[in-house]
Parts: structure tokens; C-alpha cells; sequence
């Protein structure tokens, strides 16, 4: 019974996992979802909150696009958490700008959880949901790759204990 739960889990999370943004309404995700999305990813995980009228969160978005095209979601997987109030905005944002990687549309309890006071804000955990990165603002493309693959030998060298 235990067995059958979490393999429905699992499968739930894989699926919400495997899709990117696409047209029509972007899910809400709350802080809870991402606790167990994080506790459960046997990957690294990066994590951006932004907002669909935040010039450096769209200065972003172009690298968060070529970060998920570099690596599958066997090697990292990437969550665009929205801080939009106007889901119609986001909305209308997705279809013209179809992501390559999930986005969510947060909810309040999970920007106080994660203490997001500021955006963009990029947190990258390895798996099973230790944060080895938090950065509140523009994070450049080489930064980006050095910190992702920190979390990848990371999860290698945790694997082999």
C-alpha cells in the first residue's frame, strides 16, 4: 500500500517535472511541492524566482533556456518559480515566449519560506534538497555552469559514500 503511494508520487513529480512552460495556464506550485520536488530529485536542481516585468529576470531567462538545453533532466533539472500577482500576465508571457524548463506560478507562503525578497533569485540544490547556492539578483552565464556543475560532482562524490 506504502509501496503503491509513493511510486504515484513519484510518477506525479515526474510528470509535472518533465514538462516545460507552454501556452495556456502556467500551474501553481506551492511551497510545499517544492519542499518534496527538492527532498525526492535524485538530479540537481536549479531554482528561479522572477517576475514577467523584472528586466533582469528576462536578461535571464535566455541563459536558464541554454542551461536546459545544455543539460537533460537526468543531469539538472530547472524550476522558473513566478512572483507575478496577474497569472493572466504570465499567462500571456508563456505563450509568447514558449521556456524550455518549468515554470510555476508561486504562491506567498513559499516566498516567505525561501525568503525571496528580492528578484531574480537563483537557489541551486543538489539532490535531495541540500542548497549549495543562493543569489539574489542577475547571475552570469559562467557562473551559472561552475555552480551547476559543483552540484553534479557533488551528487557523484554523495552517491559513492
Amino acid at each position: 500500500m506504502i509501496r503503491s503511494k509513493i511510486a504515484v508520487a513519484v510518477l506525479f513529480l515526474c510528470l509535472v517535472l518533465a514538462a516545460p512552460a507552454r501556452a495556456g495556464n502556467v500551474p501553481v506550485m506551492a511551497y510545499t511541492d517544492l519542499l518534496k520536488v527538492l527532498a525526492s530529485s535524485e538530479t540537481p536542481v536549479l531554482v528561479n524566482f522572477w517576475a514577467t516585468w523584472c528586466g533582469p529576470c528576462r536578461l535571464e531567462i535566455p541563459l536558464l533556456q541554454k542551461l536546459a538545453a545544455t543539460y537533460d533532466e537526468k543531469q539538472l533539472k530547472i524550476i522558473g518559480v513566478s512572483v507575478d500577482q496577474d497569472a493572466n500576465a504570465l499567462n500571456r508571457f508563456v505563450q509568447g515566449n514558449p521556456l524550455n524548463y518549468s515554470v510555476y506560478l508561486g504562491d506567498m507562503d513559499m516566498l516567505q519560506a525561501f525568503r525571496v525578497s528580492s528578484i531574480p533569485h537563483t537557489m541551486v540544490y543538489k539532490p535531495k534538497g541540500k542548497r549549495i547556492f543562493n543569489r539574489v539578483g542577475l547571475v552570469e552565464w559562467e557562473e551559472l555552469v561552475q555552480v551547476v556543475q559543483e552540484a553534479s560532482v557533488k551528487a557523484s562524490e554523495d552517491a559513492t559514500k
